[in-house]
């Protein structure tokens, strides 16, 4: 919060100007803060024991500089600052006698039809003690306004940059992995904090020379799941399609829940299922444990279940009776809503959604997902 020069009214109540309130007179003054902006401070006697209240606003006719240029775009949109106010009342000698502080408030105006949207209420003192600190029947007021000039710049935490630093730079490594005959290295502290299977891997050591073989896998997939250990992004949209299988295998074999539900969850928006390949999926979901996907999958293949027997990937379905069973479950409208209908009514997201606002695992197969939260709220 950057603060404006003090700006000192020294006022006669007679020489302001006023309106009438209700019923009571109120007086105004307009303060300029020496950045282009205005502020309306009013004064008025609220009642018959003259207690004193007043009001603070930003004036119709504010004109910051900085302001206008960050809202050049928005011509309609009100201004608006948020700003501490302190008002001090000093004696003839500029001894501070008396001072009301307004806490942090967002103060805004209209800059199209020159009306004011809100005014600060505060309750500012009774006249009976003011009245012993005027100064030639004027009071001595200074408006200390302190308000943010524009948007300020706060730095982001550098701990994930400094985590990608250190997987780049090699310092400090001390394990070393075989992927399809590329040697790649990583950090055990790194690894023990964000997948334990990795981690048990490395119990025994490695060493460049001897390093730990990761099967079955590219070095370009096993790259991405690294640099999410390190707290670097998931693969743009593009990669996540193109490798979506690798990585989900990747994550499901070495437990990185995050960025294998990053991976599905893409999948998914994307629609990558059709009439061929619906079956696959549905199969590939199920022994991966993504039920988002095979959700997704499930609800196409309902919708397209007269067209997919025709498809050469249907056979495959006759592979797997229980999965057979469950899609041609899924697949009949007639079925009675029994209870475990009743509890499949929320979607894997929206189970997902309300196990991460309890602070659960998100992990799992639907019927799991249902399984701990229910288990919660017993």
């Amino acid at each position: 919060m950057s603060s404006s020069p003090v700006s000192v009214a020294c006022f006669k109540f007679e020489e302001l100007y006023y309106i009438t309130i209700g019923e009571f007179e109120a007086a105004i003054l307009d303060v300029a803060d020496g950045h282009g902006t205005t502020w309306r401070l009013g004064f008025r006697v609220s009642d018959d024991s003259y207690n004193i209240s007043g009001s603070m606003c930003l004036a119709p006719k504010s004109n910051n500089a900085t302001l206008v240029q960050e809202l050049k775009s928005f011509s309609n949109r009100p201004i608006r600052l948020s700003a501490k106010v302190s008002l001090v009342v000093r004696n003839r000698l500029g001894k501070v006698v008396y001072e009301h502080n307004i806490p942090i408030s967002t103060y805004r105006c209209n800059r199209t039809n020159n009306t004011v949207n809100n005014e600060i209420e505060f309750n500012f003192a009774n006249w009976s003690a003011l009245k012993e600190m005027l100064v030639d029947d004027a009071l001595i007021i200074d408006a200390i306004i302190q308000y943010d000039q524009g948007r300020l710049h706060v730095p982001k935490n550098p701990f994930n940059d400094n985590m990608l630093k250190l997987l780049d730079s090699g310092e400090d490594k001390d394990v070393f992995f075989n992927v399809d005959g590329r040697i790649m290295s990583a950090h055990k502290l790194i690894l023990k904090a964000n997948s334990s299977v990795l981690a048990t891997l490395c119990i025994g050591g490695s060493s460049r020379e001897s390093p730990i073989h990761i099967k079955n896998t590219r070095p370009e997939v096993f790259r991405f799941v690294v640099l999410f250990l390190y707290g670097g992004n998931t693969p743009g949209d593009a990669l996540m399609i193109k490798y979506g299988r690798e990585i989900i295998d990747v994550c499901d074999r070495f437990d990185v829940v995050g960025l294998k539900i990053a991976v599905e969850t893409v999948l998914v928006q994307k629609r990558v299922i059709n009439v061929i390949n619906v079956v696959d999926w549905i199969q590939f979901a199920h022994s991966k444990t993504c039920p988002l996907l095979k959700e997704y999958a499930m609800s196409y293949f309902m919708a397209r279940y007269r067209d997919v027997p025709k498809a050469d990937s249907y056979n495959k379905m006759k592979q797997c009776p229980a999965l057979m069973e469950e899609v041609m479950m899924a697949t009949l409208p007639s079925l009675d809503k029994d209870e475990r209908f009743e509890k499949d009514k929320k979607s894997v997201n929206e189970l997902r959604c309300e196990l991460s606002r309890l602070k659960l695992d998100v992990d799992g197969s639907k019927d799991t997902l249902v399984a701990r939260l229910d288990a919660q709220k017993k």
